[in-house]
């Protein structure tokens, strides 16, 4: 049954982490989101706050937001009429000398208006990754969430409400450069890191309830 309360309703949900590797390993995390609004009050949903982590002593690892893009969809005289995120309605600030926030509005957003956007986080601390919400505070059509692990690092995988979770795995790997030698006389190394790759994929959950226990991915170092 369709959720008559619901403000706007996710269409999907999509993100993707897997490691670089230049002369260290980098997390790098991608997000795809496409929401819907249905009610007035859903348009909040416009307007974006990512938190990450950038402490302003610079010796320490840092993480880094970029490829910031989004646009607004509304149907207007019979056509589908796309208006793109400009760059002034994108900020980056510090909060406190540890974290930063990433925020961005998505323009021209009403009733009946389809909201997408796209980010990528850069990431020196990969012994942490993030938790992944499968269920949202909004109703889910779709939920995705692929991580490709190297074979060098053990992960432990938690996974909340499973039942709901579809899970796929396969062996991969990551392109990896090293540079030997330093100065004019070094060379850059190219070679391959086996790996695994899992996708987790929920389809059409019901917007979480205030007394009921996440549906998330999590995944810390061993």
């Amino acid at each position: 049954q369709p959720d008559t309360t619901a403000t706007a309703i996710y269409l999907f949900r999509k993100g993707e982490s897997s490691f670089a590797y230049k002369d260290g390993f980098q997390l790098v995390t991608e997000h795809w989101v496409r929401i819907k609004v249905l009610k007035p009050q859903g348009v909040s949903y416009a307007d974006i706050t990512v938190p990450y982590y950038s402490p302003s002593d610079k010796d320490k690892g840092q993480e880094r937001a970029s490829e910031i893009n989004g646009c607004s969809y509304n149907m207007e005289n019979g056509q589908c009429v796309e208006t793109p995120l400009k760059r002034d309605l994108i900020s980056d600030e510090r909060v406190n000398q540890h974290i930063r926030l990433l925020k961005f509005s998505i323009p021209a957003v009403k009733e009946g208006t389809v909201i997408e956007y796209h980010y990528k986080l850069y990431s020196d601390y990969f012994a942490h990754i993030d938790n992944w919400m499968m269920q949202e505070e909004l109703p889910m059509l779709y939920n995705q969430y692929k991580i490709t692990i190297p074979h060098v690092f053990v992960y432990n995988i938690e996974l909340r409400g499973k039942d709901y979770i579809q899970v796929k795995q396969r062996d991969s790997s990551i392109h990896a450069t090293e540079r030997e030698g330093s100065g004019a006389g070094g060379v850059s190394k190219d070679f391959t890191v086996s790996a695994q790759e899992t996708t987790f994929i929920s389809r059409n959950l019901p917007a979480i309830r205030q007394d009921e226990s996440c549906l998330l991915y999590t995944s810390d170092a061993a």
